[in-house]
């Protein structure tokens, strides 16, 4: 995808913020920004992206994500704790993921099938939400180790709503592989922060 800039690792991170964002919104409040769930989701249809911007169909495409990477980035008191420790959660699921070439090809193949889907439903439509939180569930969901959704009993026992979960969590994956492909690093969060905030 090019030349690694921070403001290319800095548009990945928004990613993963943003998908944690809206998973954190599903799971409080039952709903989340129908806009920025779209372009989250659409994320994962890039496969063959010529750059990270076309990854989200440009900067406004984490715009979410990228107002709470910064509240992260300068440890401001609004900063979302919880957010915080599902994009670190994704980050050691990326680590994972490298590591087990079963589960990466299950998940290329289960993605490539999607997309084909897309064209007859359609992006958004429930059918194919569902099958994203199947492929979740059916790879990711099997390790032992899995991300804990903390939110109201009365949204987290709804279907409907832990699909979209399930399938934004993968969409935040999809952000933490191509961080990790363009050069980003955990150590970056602490000793780049102004370079990633500037978004150079």
């Amino acid at each position: 995808m090019g030349k690694r800039t921070y403001g290319d690792i800095r548009l990945c991170l928004a990613g993963m913020c943003q998908a944690a964002s809206l998973v954190n919104e599903l799971a409080q409040h039952g709903a989340c920004n129908e806009d920025m769930f779209a372009h989250s989701i659409n994320s994962l249809y890039q496969i063959d992206a010529q750059s990270v911007a076309d990854i989200y169909g440009g900067a406004d495409g984490v715009k979410l994500g990228s107002v709470e990477l910064e509240k992260c980035l300068s440890a401001k008191a609004t900063a979302n704790a919880q957010l915080i420790r599902y994009v670190v959660n994704l980050i050691h699921f990326e680590r994972k993921l490298s590591k087990s070439g079963e589960t990466q090809a299950a998940l290329d193949r289960g993605v490539e099938q999607i997309v084909t889907q897309v064209d007859f439903f359609g992006p958004l439509a429930p059918e194919v939400i569902a099958n994203i939180a199947s492929l979740y569930s059916d790879t990711l969901g099997q390790w032992p180790q899995r991300i804990m959704i903390e939110g109201k009993p009365e949204y987290l026992e709804q279907a409907d709503i832990m699909q979209k979960i399930r399938a934004l969590l993968l969409a935040g994956l999809r952000s933490a592989i191509a961080w990790r492909q363009i050069g980003g690093r955990r150590w970056q969060l602490f000793f780049c922060r102004s370079r990633l905030m500037s978004n150079s």
